[in-house]
């Protein structure tokens, strides 16, 4: 699992650079109700599972980073909610992304 860990709730995003952070931010009652998406930086889909009462453990969902596209339109999709230029959005790489997203990241 490489940081920043990128957690998606129905397209709005929070990044976090600590696995941890972002475990303390979850709510469990949300991640066992599926309202929570977690990528880490190279595309690779995570479990999230909850820790009642207030938490969540986040562990790798697979070995290989097969979500980079899903992750890429998170992405995406935030970013053009968030009104940046559409032309840098649409020729921008998954790196590229990644390091704009951590300007957004979760301040604990």
């Amino acid at each position: 699992m490489r940081a920043p860990i990128i957690i998606s709730e129905h397209g709005d995003l929070v990044v976090f650079e600590a696995k941890e952070d972002a475990e303390m931010y979850l709510e469990a009652i949300d991640v066992a109700n599926g309202e929570y998406v977690g990528y880490d930086s190279e595309g690779r889909l995570l479990r999230l599972t909850p820790a009642w009462p207030h938490s969540a453990t986040i562990t790798d969902g697979e070995s290989e980073p097969s979500h980079k596209d899903e992750l890429s339109a998170a992405l995406s999709g935030f970013f053009l909610q968030l009104g940046l230029p559409a032309d840098w959005v649409r020729q921008a790489s998954l790196e590229e992304m990644i390091d704009k997203a951590r300007e957004y990241r979760a301040n604990r």
